[in-house]
This record gives structure tokens, C-alpha cells and sequence, in this order.
């Protein structure tokens, strides 16, 4: 699972000098795969462009961090419940 989002990522860093888009302000909502791709293409020319450049950096970065995280916690071992309490030592002041 990580390998496949780590070549969605690497496919868009390739394409992404190859193609200029023209993002709009309206991109920034990334409701869609299309807006993204949009930001990610977009050519840091002028305010927006550059905004978009770093919105789709941070965005990967995000999505990679939290899948990193949620990966992380699958590999956590797990606590063991015994079914009986273990018994506590007496002690002799009582």
C-alpha cells in the first residue's frame, strides 16, 4: 500500500514540470483529484502558482505523514489481558 502511494506521488512530481496548468483560486478547495492535480501542475510564476506548488507539497507531505502513523500503529504489540489478577505480595506491616 505504501509503494502504490509513493509512485502516485513520484508520478505526479514527474509530470508535474512537464505539464503548466493555470490553477485558480477555486483549486484550493481540492474537492477533487482534478483540482489537485491542477495545483500540483501548476507553474510558481505568480502569487497563486507558487501557492499552489506549496498547497500540493504540504498536501503530500500530510498523506504521507499520517499514513505513515497508521501504519506505525498497526505494528504496536498488542497488551495482554490474563484472565485471572496476578497476586500481590503481603505485606508484613499489617
Amino acid at each position: 500500500m505504501i509503494l502504490k502511494k509513493w509512485t502516485i506521488a513520484a508520478g505526479l512530481a514527474l509530470i508535474a514540470p512537464c505539464v503548466s496548468q493555470a490553477a485558480t483560486e477555486a483549486n484550493f478547495d481540492a474537492r477533487t483529484t482534478a483540482d489537485l492535480v491542477e495545483l500540483c501542475t501548476a507553474t510558481p510564476d505568480n502569487a497563486i502558482g507558487t501557492a499552489a506548488v506549496n498547497f500540493c507539497e504540504g498536501f503530500a507531505q500530510g498523506a504521507v505523514l499520517v499514513e505513515m502513523q497508521n501504519m506505525a500503529g498497526f505494528r504496536r504489540p498488542k497488551a495482554i489481558l490474563h484472565a485471572e489478577p496476578a497476586a500481590l505480595p503481603q505485606s508484613g506491616a499489617e
